[in-house]
């Protein structure tokens, strides 16, 4: 039986997939980490097991945050997380609510995460697969492609998303590499799914978050479906 976690924001772990029909009952519990006490929430459908966290409003300092999350899920028996981002996009054709299942992730400035060995592959092939068929059989456009971290605490410079676009990627995006390198060390697959939030334009009267959720609906959906597509037994090298 998959047990796999969602990583997201507060809306998707407050309300959990209710937006789009699904009403699951969840038990609440709070687990201690050697970096902090996390909520998360627990449910069983089928042969599903599913746990939510959410990394914001936890009180666990932003640098500690990924590494408490996986410490928090493993110990809980998950193997599998698929995480939510919001990304600033570089390229003027890709409009807020696209979503974008990475490949690579470049990143510069500071590390928030662990020494890991076999980084090449950031994130889980398999869990890469499950998102891109969720997002096909829904006939919901989903693009691949790599992203620039950059941990900046406010939005990003023109000359920001510029060297993003100059280093081929699709846009910026903050924290991605430390969820990766945890999980990976914590030998859980590990994938995010992404949702655009820019570029920002001249005039442009949409707030981060307002530009995220054009795309709410469709992440929850491609998440659902691709829950339903994890085995347990998967071919790739994550947890070895």
């Amino acid at each position: 039986m998959p047990v796999v976690a969602v990583i997201s924001g507060r809306g998707l772990y407050r309300k959990g997939f209710t937006d789009i029909g699904k009403d699951l009952h969840f038990e609440e519990d709070t687990v201690s980490t050697p970096y902090g006490a996390l909520d998360i929430k627990r449910t069983q459908v089928g042969d599903l097991r599913l746990l939510l966290v959410s990394r914001y409003g936890t009180g666990i300092r932003d640098r500690e945050m990924s590494r408490a999350a996986m410490a928090a899920v493993k110990s809980v028996g998950a193997d599998a997380v698929l995480s939510t981002f919001a990304f600033h996009a570089a390229e003027p054709d890709i409009y807020p609510g696209t979503l974008l299942v990475p490949e690579q992730y470049i990143s510069l400035g500071e590390e928030r995460g662990p020494r890991a060995s076999r980084m090449e592959e950031p994130f889980c092939p398999v869990l890469r697969t499950c998102l891109h068929s969720a997002s096909d059989v829904h006939s919901i456009p989903c693009r691949g492609g790599n992203l620039l971290q950059m941990n900046s605490p406010g939005g990003y410079t023109r000359a920001e998303l510029e060297l993003a676009r100059r280093l081929g990627a699709a846009g910026i995006v903050r924290n991605v590499s430390a969820e990766a390198r945890h999980a990976r060390k914590e030998r859980m697959c590990y994938h995010p799914l992404c949702v655009a939030v820019g570029p920002y334009q001249k005039g442009d009267v949409y707030t981060p978050t307002q530009r995220a959720g054009f795309g709410y609906y469709s992440v929850l959906t491609v998440l659902w479906d691709a829950l339903w597509r994890i085995e347990d037994s998967r071919d790739c090298t994550c947890r070895v």
